[in-house]
């Protein structure tokens, strides 16, 4: 297409915008697939496409690792939570326990 515009226009930049309008791409977007390319080629420094993939899969991860570590410390906190209350226990202290002991022997007696 750019061999076909380049022999009727007089400059090669002027093919390049004219080809560029019948494929609808904007010429920022040609400039910023040639920045790509050269870096990706080591022409240019800057990241390339493989580590920008990269660091985008490793900071989507980090989001869900922080999103797990937040359910388990919320589910660690309920448990330790339960933990904390007090369970019921069988009566200590005299008063109580000598009425349970008499009314056990009573009936042991009787019967």
């Amino acid at each position: 297409m750019l061999e076909k515009a380049l022999p009727d226009d007089e400059s090669e930049f002027e093919a390049i915008r004219q080809v560029l309008a019948k494929l609808g791409i904007s010429t920022e977007a040609l400039w910023n697939w040639r920045r790509t390319s050269e870096i990706d080629s080591g022409e240019r420094s800057g990241m390339t496409s493989i580590e920008h993939a990269e660091l985008k899969r490793l900071k989507k991860e980090n989001v869900q690792l922080r999103r797990a570590n937040e359910i388990l410390m919320a589910a660690s906190a309920s448990f330790a939570a339960e933990l904390d209350r007090p369970t019921p226990q069988a009566p200590t202290d005299q008063t109580k326990v000598m009425p349970l002991i008499t009314g056990f022997l009573e009936r042991l007696s009787v019967g």
